[in-house]
C-alpha cells in the first residue's frame, strides 16, 4: 500500500495549492533481528545484485541489544511490481550467505515495509535539484527528505529546514 506516502505528498500539496509538489519515494522491506553472538559474523553486508544492506548496529553500540546477542537491521528497496515477500525473501538470502545458522540463533525479529520514510528517489535523469523547491513563493516554504536540498536521507530534511529558515529569517528582515 502507497498511501502513506501519497498522503505526505498530497498534504503538501494541498496546503500550498501546488498539486504538482510530489515526488518518488522509496519502498522498502525492513527486517530487524537479535541474533546469539558468534564470532566471525560481519559488521555489515551489502548485497549489491540484491539491493540489499545488513548491518550490526551492536556493533557500534552494544547497548541495544542484551549481553551475547547482536542486533542486525537489515533493508532491502522493494522492486517495482516485486512483492513484499519476495523483497523480504532477498533479506533472507543475505542472512543465509553473511550468518552462519542465523535462524538457529535467533531470539527476536520483527519485518516491516516502509513507504515514503526513506528519502526520496532521484530517478535516472534527475537530481536533487529536480525535487520540489524550498522556497515556495508567497512567504511559504517546503522543507523535509524530498525537497530540492543536497544530502542524503535526514540529512536533506535538516539541510531544507536550514535552508527555509534563513531564507524566513531573511524575508522577515
Amino acid at each position: 500500500d502507497e498511501a502513506p506516502a501519497r498522503e505526505l505528498g498530497e498534504c503538501a500539496a494541498r496546503l500550498l495549492a501546488r498539486p504538482e509538489l510530489d515526488w518518488p519515494a522509496a519502498r522498502l522491506a525492513l527486517f530487524d533481528v537479535a541474533l546469539e553472538s558468534r564470532r566471525g559474523d560481519p559488521t555489515a553486508v551489502l548485497d549489491l545484485d540484491g539491493g540489499v544492506y545488513a548491518s550490526n548496529f551492536s556493533a557500534g553500540d552494544p547497548s541495544v541489544a542484551p549481553r551475547g546477542e547482536t542486533l542486525l537491521q537489515i533493508v532491502a528497496g522493494v522492486r517495482r511490481g516485486e512483492s513484499d515477500a519476495d523483497a523480504h525473501q532477498r533479506i533472507r538470502q543475505v542472512l543465509d550467505a553473511g550468518y552462519a545458522s542465523w535462524q538457529d540463533r535467533t531470539t527476536w525479529q520483527r519485518k516491516g515495509v516502509s513507504e515514503g520514510g526513506a528519502g526520496a528517489v532521484d530517478l535516472p535523469g534527475t537530481t536533487w535539484r529536480d525535487r520540489p523547491a524550498i522556497d515556495q513563493g508567497a512567504g511559504r516554504f517546503l522543507c523535509g527528505d524530498r525537497t530540492a536540498a543536497p544530502g542524503l536521507l535526514a540529512e536533506v530534511s535538516f539541510e531544507s529546514a536550514r535552508l527555509a529558515a534563513a531564507a524566513a529569517l531573511q524575508k522577515a528582515r
